[in-house]
């Protein structure tokens, strides 16, 4: 019975990252199908949805497809960073300090893609943009909610973990700052978050990686192979070929 179980574990995370695959392919119908006057493709809103659907708070998730230990924090989807809230049930902003906010620029309804706290002052934050995006275009993006979060946040979170998400980085001469890791993605670390006014101290650091969508579909490929094969199950994966993700 647990083998089963494990079986269907498997099967449904191959079928996760062969999902991602198509999207990337662009080969599933609902791509291709010919849209009303007026009406743009949701390319991003595809690639979100496979892993952490929109607008949802918590609950199931596949976003071990970037990293195992994710799908064990509290997390929002795309949701009003006003309207989150901290696993005590304490809201995540001061409402205290909205004036403030408004006054030095602040949005506290900005929506991440994904939103994570981690615990112990730390917090994970996820962009997507569709393939064809070029992310050199959104650096900035994140920051501006790192400094939001730990200028006005009711708890202090000092340590912010940031994936931009994509698959398209042109030129790379963008990345001038970052580093390139050993597994292709681009990095910078320990950048400071300084506190808004006075004598502008840093108060928190932020760690941006931006990492293509094919990488992560390779990555999670070869790690669901090496798990299936450590439980012996490396032909469950062979029969996901058989089965269809058209739609």
């Amino acid at each position: 019975q647990n083998k089963e179980e494990l079986s269907k574990y498997v099967v449904r995370r191959e079928l996760v990252a062969k999902l991602l695959d198509r999207i990337l392919d662009e080969s599933l119908d609902v791509q291709n199908k010919e849209l009303p006057k007026g009406k743009n493709r949701d390319r991003e809103g595809l690639i979100h949805d496979l892993i952490f659907k929109r607008k949802m708070s918590g609950g199931v998730n596949d976003l071990w497809i970037l990293n195992e230990e994710f799908v064990h924090f509290d997390g929002f989807s795309e949701l009003e960073l006003s309207k989150m809230t901290l696993p005590n049930g304490d809201e995540l902003l001061d409402k205290d300090q909205y004036d403030e906010m408004k006054v030095l620029g602040f949005k506290p309804n900005k929506r991440p893609d994904i939103f994570l706290f981690a615990g112990e002052g730390k917090c994970i934050i996820i962009e997507f943009k569709e393939p064809k995006t070029d992310l050199s275009n959104y650096l900035q993006q994140m920051p501006k909610y790192c400094n939001l979060l730990a200028n006005y946040s009711s708890v202090p979170i000092e340590n912010f973990y940031c994936y931009l998400i994509g698959e398209a980085v042109e030129p790379e001469a963008d990345l001038n700052e970052y580093e390139e890791s050993v597994m292709g993605c681009w990095y910078r670390d320990s950048i400071p978050v300084r506190k808004v006014g006075g004598t502008r101290e840093k108060i928190a650091s932020m760690r941006i990686e931006i990492i293509k969508l094919s990488d992560i579909g390779k990555r999670a490929h070869k790690r669901n192979f090496n798990f299936a094969s450590k439980l012996g199950l490396d032909l469950v994966l062979e029969e996901t070929d058989d089965i269809s993700c058209s739609s």
